[in-house]
């Protein structure tokens, strides 16, 4: 399904808890689109038009960790961006880690800011599913280290997240041009979790009114807005 068919057949979930937009949207049989499918409708989407104005959550996923085998880790601290179906794609899966993040302990809720538990051995699946065009991984340090919260938009592709979170590089600079249209500044932010278990957040599209970010820092008990096919 091409871009201009997603625009035509998408259908649009919204609430107040980003958990109920999601496990409405499954419920009515629709499949939440991932943020490479988001961009690809803003390529082609005049910028005054809506899929430019809202922000837009996706099932995109960004996670952190550390690779274990036999129970050990093996790899240093590294930051997955995933593009398609996980373990809180589903939103079953995603309610109870967000009720037992809650359950466990007041302190580790607004430690990680609203990131929730990703089951080790799931992030060790995707981790060997890594293939710089669905799923990207990127050392954890690097990004960090890159954080920024506003940059220029000649300066943007360069940015270690950029890639990754647009699902590659021919799509991001074809974003990036389409973008310049709307503004010479774009936000980048990422979340920071430096978790002793692997630890995730849905990927955000920002509104245009919010400069358009690319959000990898928001919260699971925040609004969710889905475009569903």
């Amino acid at each position: 399904m091409d871009s201009r068919e997603l625009v035509t057949n998408g259908r649009e979930f919204y609430d107040k808890g980003m958990s109920k937009a999601l496990a409405y949207l499954q419920s009515e049989g629709y499949t939440a689109l991932f943020i490479p499918q988001l961009a690809d409708i803003r390529i082609e989407s005049n910028i005054d038009s809506k899929i430019w104005q809202n922000e837009y959550a996706s099932t995109s996923l960004v996670v952190t960790g550390r690779y274990k085998d036999d129970g050990k880790a093996t790899s240093p601290v590294e930051t997955l961006f995933v593009h398609v179906p996980h373990f809180l794609s589903n939103s079953k899966n995603l309610i109870r880690a967000i009720r037992d993040r809650k359950a466990r302990t007041e302190d580790m809720w607004p430690k990680h800011r609203g990131a929730v538990k990703v089951p080790q051995e799931e992030y060790d699946r995707l981790r060997g599913m890594v293939n710089d065009e669905n799923i990207f991984v990127v050392n954890h340090r690097t990004l960090v280290e890159n954080n920024y919260d506003s940059l220029h938009i000649d300066d943007a592709l360069e940015h270690p997240q950029t890639i990754p979170f647009l699902g590659g590089e021919e799509r991001a600079i074809k974003y990036l041009k389409k973008y310049s249209n709307l503004s010479d500044r774009i936000t980048i932010m990422y979340g920071e979790d430096l978790p002793e278990e692997p630890m995730g957040r849905f990927l955000f599209l920002g509104s245009n009114n919010k400069v358009a970010s690319l959000s990898a820092i928001n919260c699971f008990y925040n609004p969710g807005r889905f475009i569903g096919v």
